[in-house]
């Protein structure tokens, strides 16, 4: 009975591995919001640009902005 039942509890955890491994695949391979993100990355790297040349007149606004952004997510509760 205890080798049966070794041998059914290691075809369990090989199957689990199984799963794992095939939703760790698909989570690398989905490529949806990628853009977005992408997007995201280069406005922030603009608007930093753009705040180490102009840093009197334009670096406030672009501080508001984050502050709003920041709130909004953290109300959205992601």
């Amino acid at each position: 009975m205890g080798i049966r039942r070794n041998r059914t509890w290691n075809i369990l955890k090989q199957r689990v591995a199984d799963v794992m491994v095939s939703c760790q695949t698909e989570i690398w391979r989905d490529q949806r919001g990628q853009d977005l993100i992408e997007y995201a990355l280069m406005a922030a790297t603009i608007a930093v640009a753009t705040a180490a040349i102009f840093p009197q007149s334009i670096a406030p606004n672009i501080c508001a902005i984050f502050s709003k952004v920041n709130s909004t997510l953290g109300s959205a509760n992601i």
